[in-house]
């Protein structure tokens, strides 16, 4: 029996057709004495993407080839695509914050705020003990909504919650608006918390909500949700996109108690879903929305805040991982990353006149206790038990999985915190990047004096030919040894880049003949970044000593293109040039208007003359 070698050489011999395989003589095609038939069939299947498969059969009398075919690896998703993923999560997110914001901003309607006062007893009142008025409170709520039959219709608009507001089977989400206005009515420090379910980022189908599942049909007219068959998921509801639910402070403790619409006073690990649920279903964002202050003004939404980490046992480990990369950072020093900047637009800030009297501090206490509690949660974070749970963990990391521009800085013993199966745990926050000198110099740094490389990598682009054929000129040219590796150096090992000093009262260039300003640092205090069109023509003209300004590079085709942006003079030669820029735009502007003129003029002169030639004909003819 041949291989797939011999036979891709038969083929190249004899270019056959694929029609008809003829004998091909000379060459050794006994059957096997096992084989009892000597007329068989190979058939070689393969995997498709779409599940599918196709064969291909050879057929010859009393010969028999045996076909092997290797498919290429299937690419992931395009860069692209993971863009437009990434900008369809953070729209809906931002779609469902405002509806948070708006929800939360029914708490002061006057009506609904009227609805909660009816539930106010004489013995919520006479308490001061914050559980046992709530506990009250919740008593009296619960006895006019059936925990059963409850009804899945999102109220769009203020007014429908009223009209709804008496019936019993009042969704969850409007009975949590209700019961956080009627906290309010109490006097109780209450807030509304939302947890939001956007698309998520991962392409993978067990990622999103079972509800959300798409079933394809034969039939191109067929609706691609199912709501006949029992079996399969009902449609989405409002609460696989926005669950609500109230948190009241404790005057005493100033802890925040969570209250389900539908279960009372429950702690905080009943709202965190199983490990196995989907990454949809999971909390990757809750936000807790103010209604300590109302506004008369109808633009006016509750400010919000992040409380993510308040309600996750996991936030390393798995929650983290679901947001988008920028957002994993552990920083609570610096708002940094899309999530953080939308949170901080978002949050109440102190005012000026902000009164700090006990009362208004007292206010302010759980929300400093939560954010301890927060910090502390995530300093006493269970280590993960398997290898997987580390890699991209915001606590924890392992030198495994470091990538090829990363490494662990300060390294050693004493900044070990954990062991994991022999291998040492560092904090997360000593995985630095490292960059090439060049990628540096991009930033406005420059390596230090001295300094070793952290790390060295294969330099890229050292696979092709052309490439390589470089590297062994530089070797003979040189007759020494270059060097294939790239090194790659921290932040730490660099400093700011100081703008070079006039030299001899010129301009210094680099050897391309441009004047390089990657970063604000290396703008020079002698001169002038002068971006008038037309400066570089206008300075060479007058013999000002100039140079173009290269701010970086564009990427395209696999080439790094400098980008020029205006150029650099001397400080003493602006005002010059501004004046000399000044009189040639406008010579040069005059000139066009005259050209523009002439060629009006002619334009008019040729449509007469063909009217004229027109009149003549129609007179001489028609």
């Amino acid at each position: 029996m041949k291989d797939a070698n011999d036979i891709q050489d038969i083929d190249d011999e004899e270019e056959f057709e694929w029609e008809e395989i003829p004998a091909v003589e000379g060459c050794d095609m006994e059957q096997n004495s096992d084989e009892s038939d000597t007329h068989e069939t190979r058939t070689e299947t393969r995997e498709e993407n779409e599940g599918e498969t196709f064969e291909i059969e050879i057929q010859d009398d009393g010969n028999k080839y045996d076909v092997t075919t290797t498919t290429a690896k299937t690419s992931g998703k395009s860069k692209a695509q993971r863009q437009i993923r990434i900008t369809q999560h953070r729209a809906h997110l931002l779609c469902l914050v405002a509806a948070a914001r708006i929800r939360a901003k029914w708490i002061m309607c006057q009506e609904i705020y009227a609805i909660a006062l009816s539930f106010v007893t004489q013995t919520s009142s006479v308490s001061t003990d914050t559980p046992s008025i709530l506990q009250c409170l919740y008593s009296r709520f619960v006895e006019n909504y059936s925990p059963e039959n409850v009804d899945q219709t999102a109220a769009w608009s203020c007014d429908l919650l009223v009209a709804n507001a008496a019936s019993p089977s009042l969704p969850p989400n409007q009975r949590a608006i209700i019961f956080t206005a009627l906290c309010h009515a109490a006097n109780l420090r209450s807030r509304l918390v939302a947890s939001l379910h956007p698309t998520p980022l991962s392409f993978a189908k067990k990622a999103l909500n079972p509800r959300y599942n798409k079933v394809v049909f034969d039939d191109a007219n067929d609706s691609i949700f199912s709501p006949d068959d029992s079996a399969l998921p009902t449609n989405p509801q409002e609460t696989d996109a926005i669950r609500l639910w109230t948190q009241v402070a404790d005057s005493v403790t100033n802890e925040w108690i969570n209250v389900c619409p539908n279960r009372g006073v429950v702690p905080y690990e009943v709202f965190e879903p199983a490990v196995t649920a989907s990454d949809q279903e999971q909390l990757v964002y809750v936000i807790a929305l103010s209604v300590e202050n109302g506004n008369d003004d109808e633009n006016f939404l509750p400010p919000f805040r992040d409380v993510t980490k308040s309600f996750s046992t996991r936030w390393a480990s798995r929650i983290a991982k679901l947001r988008p990369k920028d957002e994993n950072e552990e920083n609570s020093e610096i708002v940094s990353g899309w999530w953080q900047m939308v949170v901080w637009l978002g949050s109440a800030s102190i005012p000026s006149n902000f009164d700090f009297s006990s009362d208004a501090l007292g206010k302010m206490a759980a929300d400093i206790k939560e954010d301890l509690k927060i910090k502390k949660s995530l300093e006493n974070e269970v280590m993960p038990s398997r290898f997987d749970g580390f890699k991209g963990n915001a606590i924890y990391a392992l030198e495994r999985h470091l990538t090829q521009s990363e490494v662990i800085y300060p390294t050693g013993q004493k900044y070990v915190i954990g062991n994991f199966k022999g291998e040492p745990v560092y904090p997360r926050s000593h995985v630095k990047d490292v960059l090439s000198a060049v990628t540096w110099r991009k930033q406005g740094r420059k390596i230090s004096e001295g300094e070793s490389p952290a790390k060295q990598v294969k330099a890229r682009g050292t696979g092709n030919i052309k490439k390589k054929r470089e590297i062994e000129i530089d070797r003979i040219n040189n007759d020494s040894e270059v060097s294939e590796m790239t090194d790659l150096f921290g932040e730490w090992q660099t400093e700011a880049i100081m703008p070079e000093d006039l030299k001899n009262g010129k301009i210094p260039k680099n050897r391309f003949g441009n004047f390089e300003i990657f970063h604000s640092n290396m703008k020079p205090s002698w001169g002038v970044h002068v971006r008038t069109p037309g400066a570089a023509a206008v300075a060479k003209k007058l013999g000002i000593d100039y140079a173009p300004v290269m701010i970086g590079f564009e990427h395209h085709g696999g080439r790094a293109t400098p980008t020029l942006d205006g150029i650099i003079i001397r400080k003493e030669d602006r005002e010059i040039l501004t004046d000399a820029v000044t009189a040639d735009t406008e010579y040069f502007n005059s000139k066009a208007n005259q050209k523009k003129s002439r060629q009006a003029i002619l334009n008019w002169k040729k449509l007469v003359e063909k009217a004229v030639v027109m009149s003549n004909l129609k007179e001489k003819y028609l």
